[in-house]
């Protein structure tokens, strides 16, 4: 009897649980559920909450120096010797360096968006965030904005504070590849791997290397960011007539899709899915200004979208003459409209529009990955290991 009632028992428990209303969340699979939630799930908001801080301070070193005018140590946010090396060695050129230009600004407003948080270890988590700031330079009529720049932090939570422990910039772009298909991914996105730091030692290094270099040549260098006009300087002729370029057309594009990307076009991607529109979009803007698509020269096509193949293009065709060099040409003779292209090693791998000047010659750009407007062109001296510059003058 007593077998038979525990069998009745298990069989009305067992069809109890069948008919138990289940939520279809409880058994959601990971790609259901927000990356961010699952990975972090130890973290609170007060965590989450000054892990922001923690990045944001780091991030808006030079925002710091332009609104202070003094250089910070950075000790108490970075935990790790060669990082707190990089930063402090960059907050310290930046004052000197921007004192060249009387850079300054009353106020910034930074933001950090975090997209995602992985734990790699105990009290240690890899962030990719999205930084963006905006600020007036005094002395200038408009707000230099800068969206979308993209980053990795590694944190560690010791002695009751998070700590920065690696950091990667991921807005360094490389150059397209001439078979590279451009994708339809949102510009925000971080295709590699979420928690990945290759070569870091080596770029930290190479890093402090560059900087030292900037630093000690700081006076020559000067020249490439200011402008400065020469014997039949193109500067001194009207943007709107000469030799069909409108320079002004090109410069009113850049100002209006800089920060906000034409939704007309695809946001070119490298080959490994990360964003890398910076000629793509100054492409655009030559387009606005005049210059006229060819079979060679069209939207996505080698030409357009690849650093050295728009320089060689628009050299060799006659639509620009170019100046460069390591020390103080790179600039030269320019004037807002033309193209600034920056070299990292033995590559020249990044372009911008130059927009406008300030306080007398300080030159101003827009420009894609990340996505800007009016930001001064000498803030880019301490950034993407950068060793010179060139310039492509339209009709010159």
């Amino acid at each position: 009897m007593l077998r038979r009632k525990l069998s009745t028992l298990f069989l009305c428990a067992s069809l109890l649980l069948c008919n138990l209303p289940f939520s279809s969340s409880a058994f959601a699979s990971p790609s259901d559920v927000d990356t961010a939630n699952i990975q972090d799930i130890t973290l609170t908001e007060t965590d989450k909450s000054s892990i922001r801080e923690s990045i944001d301070e780091v991030l808006s070193f030079r925002y710091e120096v332009l609104k202070t005018g003094e250089a910070k140590d950075y000790r108490y946010v970075i935990k790790e010797p060669k990082l707190l090396e990089l930063i402090n060695k960059k907050s310290k050129l930046d004052v000197d360096w921007f004192k060249k230009f009387d850079g300054r600004t009353k106020e910034y407003i930074s933001d950090v968006n975090i997209l995602d948080l992985n734990k790699t270890a105990d009290n240690t988590y890899v962030v990719n965030v999205l930084y963006g700031v905006e600020y007036q330079l005094e002395g200038a009529n408009f707000t230099s904005k800068s969206k979308n720049e993209k980053y990795r932090f590694e944190v560690k939570y010791e002695d009751g504070k998070w700590y920065i422990t690696k950091m990667l910039d991921l807005n360094e772009d490389n150059g397209i590849d001439t078979n590279q298909q451009i994708s339809q991914a949102s510009s925000s996105a971080i295709k590699d791997n979420s928690t990945e730091f290759s070569n870091y030692n080596d770029i930290i290094d190479s890093e402090i290397k560059t900087i030292d270099d900037k630093y000690q040549n700081m006076d020559e260098n000067y020249k490439n960011y200011v402008q400065s006009d020469y014997e039949n300087s193109n500067s001194k002729i009207s943007l709107q007539s000469y030799s069909g370029y409108n320079a002004a057309s090109a410069v009113a594009y850049a100002q209006r899709y800089g920060a906000n990307p034409n939704p007309k076009y695809v946001y070119s991607k490298d080959s490994h899915g990360n964003d890398a529109d910076c000629t793509n979009f100054v492409s655009q803007c030559a387009l606005a200004g005049g210059i006229p698509a060819s079979r060679y020269w069209y939207a996505y096509s080698a030409a357009w979208v690849n650093v050295e193949k728009f320089y060689t293009y628009m050299a060799s065709n006659g639509y620009a003459s170019t100046i460069e060099g390591a020390r103080g040409k790179g600039t030269k003779g320019a004037r807002a409209g033309d193209i600034v292209q920056f070299r990292r090693g033995g590559e020249w791998v990044h372009s911008v529009i130059l927009s406008g000047t300030v306080n007398g010659g300080q030159w101003v750009y827009c420009g894609h990955s990340n996505d800007c407007v009016d930001s001064p062109l000498y803030e880019r001296y301490d950034s993407g290991g950068y060793s010179s510059l060139r310039t492509l003058k339209f009709w010159h």
